[in-house]
């Protein structure tokens, strides 16, 4: 019997698929990673050195005329995937409150990911994450993930430097928009 309870017991670490079959083992996130990197031809990829089952890919990516920098994580053993966008500039530190105004302003109408500011850098990102079984995630998933947030970026980047290096209020950015017919950048 304690032997059973120990198979049991290892078995239900490994997620299984939908007719009780074992789920793919092992690197088999990254993999699914690289097979969206091959397909989507996405070139000077970068791995990140990242400790243990912990894997982590860099390269960059153009949002109109501005180049940002994506990370795509995995972390195998608990299944988990991330996508951070990275924009090309940091916000100074007199603007930061002002900045994360418009942002938590924005964040409470996205229904997938958040912008953020982090760091002592005060970098400016865009965030999401979700759980990722091997046998379920396929690389539309993280198609679907970098390409929402690069349509955020580019909805709300010109608010964003307006805000940073235009002397903008929050208020000001929300009045602008609203003016301009455009409340679902915003909202």
């Amino acid at each position: 019997r304690p032997r059973r309870q120990a198979t049991t017991h290892a078995r239900a670490a490994c997620p299984t698929t939908h007719n009780g079959e074992q789920a793919m083992a092992g690197k088999a996130l990254k993999e699914v990673v690289d097979a969206w990197v091959a397909r989507e031809e996405i070139r000077g990829v970068r791995e990140i050195d990242r400790p243990g089952d912990e894997h982590s890919i860099a390269f960059d990516y153009n949002i109109g005329d501005q180049t940002f920098e994506v990370f795509v994580d995995v972390e195998e053993e608990i299944g988990f995937l991330s996508v951070y966008i990275y924009a090309p500039i940091r916000a100074p530190e007199s603007r930061v409150n002002e900045l994360i105004r418009v942002l938590n302003r924005k964040n409470g109408h996205l229904r997938v990911g958040s912008l953020e500011v982090v760091g002592e850098r005060r970098s400016i990102r865009y965030r999401a994450s979700m759980p990722a079984r091997p046998d379920a995630l396929l690389p539309d998933d993280i198609e679907r993930l970098v390409q929402l947030g690069g349509d955020l970026f580019h909805d709300v980047f010109p608010q964003v430097m307006a805000v940073l290096f235009g002397d903008v209020s929050a208020e000001d950015v929300w009045d602008i928009v609203k003016s301009a017919g455009k409340e679902q950048m915003m909202n």
